[in-house]
């Protein structure tokens, strides 16, 4: 019996990339979820829409309360479950039961989203920025995430290899921009000033919580200075800075890093990084005219308009 239902396109997508090892996994998660229904004493519903690398679906306790399934796709984002099992509720979503084997997680659930209260950009980076006061957390014993060295390496591989995969460009002043605001952050990296960050911190995964206010899901998990999650508040709200794009991206790295304590270069460093690789990924996921939209700003950057 069909038991997983049909999943989100971009998910299966990712499945197809993987070739047999995705195939597999599709025809196993079946099987998957009657496994789980039985050891967790819950009830399963359809996928909801919306993922990007997991079936997610909402559950029915064994006293009847609700929760929320999440089983990853293989090879995607194994730190997540680490950062939420550590977090125990604090910031974050809480595990109620867990799979580390099968990256099978069984959360409790939250409301909606914070984007679906229609904000202002400002309001909506305060919240996240309380959030992650609450969320950020020491690394803890036993476990191994990307360091920000790793990550301010990684996010040089997408303008020098994806542009040519995607059919576009990337300038020369972006490219040069790009590896030296990577060098200065892999530069930067101080394990004694790090923690363990969420790493995908934006409105769609900070939700309501029951008691009030909001709740980070789906962290990336990984070591890192403060100023790389306040730094991916700069690929978010372009409407904001179409207009003068550096002197307004300037502005805002300056009350992000006040607001988090960190040093605004290195909010301003990781917001170029960020921005430009997001844009090229968004653009090989199907997210075209919003890719081209954060490649255009951090062109303009480059160029200092």
């Amino acid at each position: 019996m069909k038991r997983a239902g049909a999943l989100p396109s971009v998910v299966q997508r990712r499945l197809d990339g993987q070739g047999a090892a995705g195939a597999a996994w599709r025809a196993g998660l079946d099987d998957l979820v009657a496994d789980l229904e039985r050891a967790w004493r819950v009830t399963i519903g359809a996928p909801m829409t919306g993922g990007t690398a997991a079936f997610v679906a909402p559950a029915r306790l064994a006293d009847g309360g609700e929760a929320i399934v999440k089983l990853s796709v293989p090879g995607e984002n194994r730190g997540a479950a680490e950062v939420l099992i550590a977090a125990n509720g604090r910031g974050y979503a809480k595990v109620l039961a867990h799979d580390r084997a099968r990256d099978a997680l069984l959360m409790e659930k939250l409301g909606a989203p914070l984007s679906s209260r229609g904000l202002p950009g400002p309001e909506e980076r305060a919240i996240i920025c309380d959030v992650l006061e609450q969320a950020w957390m020491p690394l803890p014993a036993g476990v191994t995430f990307m360091t920000g060295v790793e990550k301010a390496r990684s996010l040089v591989v997408y303008p020098r290899k994806w542009p040519a995969k995607v059919g576009v460009s990337v300038s020369s002043d972006l490219m040069a921009l790009v590896e030296r605001c990577a060098a200065a952050r892999a530069a930067a990296f101080d394990p004694a000033a790090s923690i363990v960050a969420h790493g995908d911190c934006h409105t769609n995964n900070l939700l309501a919580a029951p008691g009030g206010g909001y709740k980070f899901v789906d962290p990336e998990g990984m070591f890192i200075e403060r100023a790389y999650d306040l730094g991916l508040q700069m690929r978010e709200w372009p409407e904001e800075l179409l207009d003068a794009p550096t002197a307004n991206g300037r502005a805002r790295a300056d009350v992000l890093a006040k607001r988090g304590g960190v040093d605004p270069q290195a909010v301003w460093e990781w917001g170029v990084l960020e921005r430009t690789s997001t844009g090229l990924v968004l653009i090989e996921i199907g997210y075209g005219d919003i890719g081209r939209e954060c490649l255009a700003i951090a062109e303009a950057w480059a160029r200092g308009a």
